[in-house]
């Protein structure tokens, strides 16, 4: 490949659309431009959230870096808003518009992967049986093949499965949820009593509906709303409309049939739109914490004991 250094490792994007479809490309250029004008090597006409020239990757030696070109909406790095060029790394979710592009080393099969063949079959025969082990998994997700929710949930399960104090269990909770589905901001509830109390946050001035609320709680159900203007549910409910909230989640923290709490993550102005896939992911993420934060819980009170 002309012009690439003989030691760069490839690498790929993964862009998520909001049908829940996952379009991969392989970076063999040095430049790529994103926008909804046709004169993009990105072009995506029909998403009405991106400017005509939104957002521009480009290769300098062995680094890509995103840059915005001035765009309505934005652009943002794994949630946070950039102003100025960006250095990317592995797995680094970009968001414009109502894309997600994950930015990732361009994935082979698991060096712990084994396949197990007959030793009596013939040489030429193909074996379909393909081994892997937990230990593995939790060590390297960069590794882990199915894309950027199975690679969530492993390094959920690798960053909750060591000990550490409730206070920094409930942060890393939070951090994993904001990035696992490219939220903007977030908070991380536990119920004491009958009252919510704010375990972790990553943003302010949060004001949550109560429908919201009650749903999540008492029905112990899992919320997406991809935008809160158009649900008549939502339109005119005054703590969605005073913070331009657009897509939101919500999920409750639950262990078995007993919930503990929620997790709330959103997105104002548009900067991302949620799928289904994020909600499930979600989900299930929300089902190891609790189980996890129920666990610490134990643990302390029979240590203060």
């Amino acid at each position: 490949m002309a012009g690439v250094a003989a030691h760069f490792k490839p690498r790929e994007l993964l862009i998520h659309a909001p049908d829940g479809k996952t379009r991969t490309l392989v970076l063999d250029r040095d430049r790529y431009a994103l926008g909804r004008s046709s004169t993009n090597e990105l072009c995506y006409a029909d998403d009405a959230g991106l400017s005509r020239q939104h957002m521009i990757l480009e290769r300098s030696g062995d680094t890509w870096t995103v840059r915005d070109l001035n765009s309505k909406n934005g652009t943002f790095v794994n949630g946070l808003k950039i102003d100025a060029a960006r250095a990317l790394g592995p797995n680094d979710r970009i968001t414009a518009g109502h894309l997600t592009i994950e930015f990732a080393e361009k994935l082979s099969p698991a060096a712990n992967t084994v396949v197990f063949v007959d030793a009596n079959a013939p040489a030429v025969a193909t074996s379909t049986t393909v081994a892997t082990s937990l230990e593995g998994l939790l060590s390297d997700e960069k590794q882990i093949e199915g894309g950027p929710a199975m690679r969530a949930l492993v390094r959920a399960g690798r960053e909750l499965g060591g000990n550490m104090p409730l206070a920094d269990l409930f942060n890393m909770i939070m951090d994993l949820s904001i990035e696992a589905v490219g939220a903007a901001r977030g908070v991380l509830m536990t119920l004491e009593g009958e009252d919510l109390v704010v375990r972790a946050a990553r943003g302010e001035g949060f004001r949550i509906s109560g429908m919201v609320r009650d749903r999540v709680i008492k029905e112990k159900t899992s919320l997406l709303v991809r935008d809160a203007r158009l649900d008549q549910a939502f339109a005119e409910r005054m703590s969605i409309v005073q913070q331009q909230i657009r897509s939101m989640l919500a999920v409750p923290l639950q262990t078995d049939d007993r919930v503990i709490g929620l997790i709330y993550l959103d997105s104002p102005h548009f900067v991302h739109e949620f799928t289904k896939d994020d909600l499930n992911l979600l989900t299930v993420m929300a089902n190891v914490a609790a189980i996890r934060i129920e666990h610490t819980r134990l643990a302390e009170v029979e240590q203060a004991e």
